[in-house]
């Protein structure tokens, strides 16, 4: 059956949509959406669903990596300013999974400031968990090249995506979309 509001992207056809931001809210937003895998992920490598692309110093990126987790990261200024990597895979290729990440760096308790949320649930177990400073600026949502389906030149998602949302200067939860 079609699912409204969505796209299929094929990696082998380099795929995506880009667009160019004014600065937004770099210390508070939220991404919001439902995706279908296609092919498998190769070992080392991600398929990218979001990612910004400033420069190459700061970037960011929302990615199936390696072993099949979910990886988001932040870059500022060359440096990991943060990222979350689950321990939990996601492999499976006829699921739609909901995914939400939340940036809010204005956070007072500093564990709640970068959070995933998957099909409705937080996600607390990670491989890699680095939560940004109070304030801390996002290369998401700053001035420049925003695409879905890639990051900057390389890899490629691959499956559907649908209902996409990004809010800038609000952090929701998943419970936000329904």
């Amino acid at each position: 059956y079609d699912i409204e509001q969505s796209l299929r992207f094929d990696d082998g056809d380099s795929a995506y949509l880009g667009r160019t931001f004014s600065a937004g809210d770099t210390t508070e937003w939220t991404f919001s959406c439902w995706v279908k895998r296609g092919n498998a992920t190769d070992s080392g490598a991600s398929r990218k669903i979001f990612g910004a692309y400033i420069d190459g110093s700061n970037i960011s990126d929302i990615n199936f990596y390696d072993n099949q987790s979910i990886a988001c990261s932040e870059h500022v200024g060359g440096s990991t300013v943060a990222a979350l990597y689950t321990n939990a895979v996601y492999r499976d290729y006829s699921a739609w999974y909901h995914i939400v990440v939340v940036w809010d760096s204005d956070n007072g308790t500093s564990g709640d400031r970068y959070r995933l949320y998957v099909n409705g649930d937080r996600v607390t177990d990670f491989s890699t968990e680095t939560q940004p400073s109070s304030a801390q600026a996002s290369a998401t949502n700053a001035a420049g090249t925003h695409n879905v389906g890639k990051q900057n030149s390389d890899e490629y998602y691959d499956g559907y995506l649908a209902e996409v949302h990004f809010i800038d200067g609000t952090a929701l939860d998943a419970s936000s979309f329904g």
